[in-house]
């Protein structure tokens, strides 16, 4: 699900935790920036008429859904991800709280 953010808050977060990965040589992501919220994940690509299915799920849920309410974002939690058969494993590797 994208996020709209007009402020490009985010974006620059992303740029100055892109130079500090590369500064202390990581491998940085190579797609443009796209802030998103990852709603779920399916093992096997759906077929299309399961997408559209559930394109269709999705826009029914979202109508009349809009809002202009702001989220408060208080810390940036650095995550490990690892994928098992049982499911994706999150590990928190550190929290950085953002100054007021």
């Amino acid at each position: 699900m994208g996020i709209e953010e007009p402020t490009g808050k985010l974006e620059r977060v992303y740029r100055a935790l892109n130079r500090e990965l590369r500064a202390q040589r990581f491998e940085v992501e190579r797609r443009p920036f796209s802030p998103h919220l990852t709603l779920a994940r399916v093992k096997t690509p759906l077929d299309p008429v399961a997408q559209q299915d559930l394109q269709a799920l999705l826009q029914s849920k979202q109508q009349g859904l809009t809002t202009n309410e702001a989220y408060a974002i208080t810390s940036l939690h650095v995550m490990k991800s690892e994928l098992s058969r049982g499911g994706a494993q999150y590990t928190l590797l550190r929290e950085c709280q953002f100054q007021r």
